[in-house]
């Protein structure tokens, strides 16, 4: 991702419109893939839900991982997120991080919901899939 990508993102996505990227890294496989293009539904007034998969703007610059709960620290609530992929630990942000909500995934010419129902339930069974596997 070029330096004047997370900028111009933040701008488009901060006047209500999506935005759809190309994706670099793995810390989200398999559901998001190295190169998969994904379509962020701005947050402006959303409350995201836990399984949902956000865009925040971090120090290291624009993440995409699932929202796995929330906390306070401090007085403040804080959104607690981890990539899918194995191995990934969970990092805190606060809602004015959260510039938007991944929709959908493409992939060859295949299109995915990340959102609704069945894509909850999909994450859901791989998260209890991955817990077993993390145990033994």
């Amino acid at each position: 991702m070029n330096t004047v990508f997370p900028q111009l993102a933040t701008e488009i996505l901060d006047a209500g419109h999506r935005v759809r990227f190309s994706v670099s890294g793995g810390s989200m496989h398999p559901t998001i893939q190295d190169g998969d293009r994904v379509l962020i539904q701005p947050r402006q007034s959303i409350r995201p839900r836990v399984g949902e998969v956000l865009l925040c703007r971090m120090s290291r610059g624009l993440v995409l991982h699932r929202l796995v709960g929330r906390t306070t620290r401090n007085g403040e609530s804080l959104y607690r997120l981890r990539g899918d992929g194995i191995g990934g630990g969970e990092e805190l942000v606060g809602r004015d991080q959260v510039l938007g909500v991944a929709i959908e995934v493409s992939r060859n010419a295949a299109t995915l919901p990340l959102s609704g129902l069945i894509a909850l339930m999909s994450w859901k069974v791989r998260s209890m899939l991955r817990a077993v596997f993390l145990r033994h």
